[in-house]
């Protein structure tokens, strides 16, 4: 049955939220079946192209078929991913440590190194997997392209930290949704906002040939 105007709208959005509630699930099953270390990454990537897929209208099958075979298949890929962001994040951790010893020249420049590391990190960490599941690149241009569409897109890049950030805000205040829609609504609003400068890169991209 398809509805129009303000029921339709009413409709659609009980029907998403249906769908992040039941996406979160898989996510946690899906994580836990990969023994949750080795599971969480592709689980995610399993998570965005399902999002992507319904935001494209593209989704030929149902969502757990779509969501069992991209976990299946980007398995492997996911966990060298999440290798290389666990060595990140050790890195990180370690000038963090650094700065707790270091003192006059040598703290202020690790302070102003461990800063720009956090936002690189965090601006390429946030774009990384979306990119990846929209693109067909090398391995390793999927980090500088993350990085470059996160810092080309500041706008769209800060209103998803801070809207990331409130939902993070809500689950500790009320801590029940975490189980309703966790990871869920974090992939979706992650996803939703990638798909935006996507589309502004494509555009600027069109633009481009006519402008010179």
């Amino acid at each position: 049955m398809q509805t129009s105007g303000f029921p339709g709208k009413v409709f659609q959005f009980f029907e998403w939220i249906m769908w992040i509630a039941y996406i979160n699930i898989l996510w946690l099953l899906f994580t836990v079946l990969g023994g949750v270390l080795f599971g969480a990454v592709p689980a995610t990537i399993a998570m965005l192209t399902v999002y992507r897929k319904l935001f494209m209208k593209e989704m030929n099958s149902s969502i757990f078929h779509s969501f069992y075979t991209t976990f299946k298949k980007e398995f492997i890929i996911g966990n060298g991913f999440a290798g290389i962001l666990l060595f990140a994040g050790l890195l990180f951790y370690s000038y963090v440590l650094f700065l707790s010893v270091a003192e006059g020249f040598l703290f202020y420049f690790f302070t102003t190194l461990v800063l720009l590391l956090a936002i690189i990190s965090i601006i390429t960490f946030l774009f990384l997997l979306p990119v990846y599941v929209h693109y067909e690149l090398t391995f390793l241009r999927y980090f500088k392209q993350a990085f470059l569409i996160g810092i080309l897109n500041p706008l769209l890049t800060f209103s998803m930290i801070c809207i990331l950030g409130m939902i993070i805000a809500l689950y500790l205040s009320v801590p029940s949704m975490i189980v309703f829609l966790g990871v869920g609504m974090l992939g979706l609003v992650n996803m939703k906002f990638a798909m935006f400068s996507f589309e502004r890169l494509e555009e600027k991209r069109a633009v481009a040939p006519t402008s010179g």
